[in-house]
């Protein structure tokens, strides 16, 4: 199983919701057509690219919020 971060967002009118699992295009894990589907998404794809700044690692994330709660 890849490496994967699970995300809930909600506030400002975003009723709470899940969002896609993030994963790390590094990961040897990660099939190569989830890196295919993720790149044809493009800002909005869940495996994301991880940059190094010093000891931190950053990852952007787009969300595309719902209309509708999850729970």
């Amino acid at each position: 199983m890849p490496a994967h971060i699970h995300l809930t967002v909600e506030g400002g009118g975003v009723p709470r919701q899940w969002t896609e699992e993030l994963r790390f295009a590094d990961d040897p894990l990660v099939p190569a057509s989830d890196l295919e589907a993720a790149r044809k998404a493009g800002k909005f794809g869940d495996v994301r690219s991880v940059r190094q700044e010093g000891k931190t690692q950053h990852v952007e994330l787009n969300i595309r919020a719902k209309r509708s709660a999850d729970f």
